[in-house]
């Protein structure tokens, strides 16, 4: 793709991408699941 060939702009695009995953985190996403389907509380 003409974008990879654009080493700058990949970087730049790829370094966005993974700052604005922290929202999808494992843990966070477990603790939803938790609370939601299972109606667990977190102790602590």
């Amino acid at each position: 793709s003409s974008l990879y060939r654009d080493a700058m702009e990949w970087n730049r695009r790829t370094i966005l991408n993974t700052a604005n995953m922290g929202k999808f985190s494992s843990d966070r996403a477990i603790l939803e699941y938790a609370r939601k389907v299972w109606g667990l509380r977190n102790e602590g």
